[in-house]
This record gives C-alpha cells, structure tokens and sequence, in this order.
C-alpha cells in the first residue's frame, strides 16, 4: 500500500450525446469508429490535473489476484455461447469485464447493477455466483438478445 497526495485527475465531456457514449463505451471503443475517436478526442481536450490536499491510500494488487479462473471463464463461455457470443469476442469481453465482477465478496447473496448496458459484465458475476439474484438497471434497453434469461435477471 501506498500513501500519496498526489494530484487528482479530472475528466469532463460537456457533449451529451459523448457522454452517453462514454457511459455504455468507457473506453471509447464502441462499434462506432468514429464516435470513438470524437470522444477520445474530447477525453484529451478535457484532461485537467487537479491539485489534491488530502492524502489518498493505493492498494496495488498483484496480477494474479485479479485474474479469473478457469472453472468461471468455462461457465462464461457457456452463457455467452448460449446467446451466440463468439470466441474471440469472449476473450476480449474477458479482458475488459472479467477483472472488474472478480473481487465481489464471496458471501454476497443479491446484486444491483446500476448501468449495465448490454450486459456483458452480467454474464461474469453469474459465471462467478451461479445462485446470486441479480438486478440490473440501464436507462436505455440495451441487453444483448437472450442475455436476461441467460443469466437470470
């Protein structure tokens, strides 16, 4: 662990439209190429460094604590394979969603997902929790087809 008063970092679309983007894209790499590189280019424009006094804590953890076993990518793959999800977007949806669902406490019984967008993410906590009650909310319907009954929604 860590101990810094570093700066803070400071990101602000002023587009709407950008930010919705951003929301259900956040590292703008969306279907939309060029939607992409707007929002890249008005992350880049809005970078701001903000001076910090208050002392934050950083807990590194090591790359292996992160990682997503092999019994949950199989369970994963089932699920996406159901709704005709293909291999490669599997692994790729692995990377960008698998780390984020792996440090949920093991003794969690029911879950909200505020902002779940198509779902992906969905398909890892359910690949991690087979008997959990999920609850997922969005403000637009973007579930990929068949992804709620899936995995349970």
């Amino acid at each position: 662990m860590t101990t810094s008063s570093n700066p803070s970092i400071l990101l602000s679309v002023d587009d709407l439209s950008l930010r919705i983007y951003l929301q259900q894209y956040p590292f703008a790499t969306g279907p939309d190429r060029g939607l992409n590189e707007k929002a890249l280019s008005a992350i880049r424009r809005s970078f701001q460094s903000r001076p910090s006094d208050v002392e934050t804590s950083i807990t590194l953890l090591p790359p292996n604590s992160t990682e997503i076993s092999g019994v949950v990518l199989a369970r994963a793959a089932a699920i996406f394979a159901s709704i005709g999800v293909g291999d490669s977007v599997q692994q790729k949806l692995a990377n960008d969603y698998g780390w984020r669902v792996n440090h949920i406490p093991a003794n969690t019984r029911s879950l909200l997902s505020i902002g779940c967008g198509e779902g992906q993410e969905l398909v890892f906590i359910r690949a991690i929790f087979p008997e959990i009650e999920i609850t997922a909310l969005d403000y637009r319907k973007t579930l990929l087809p068949g992804l709620a009954a899936a995995v349970g929604l």
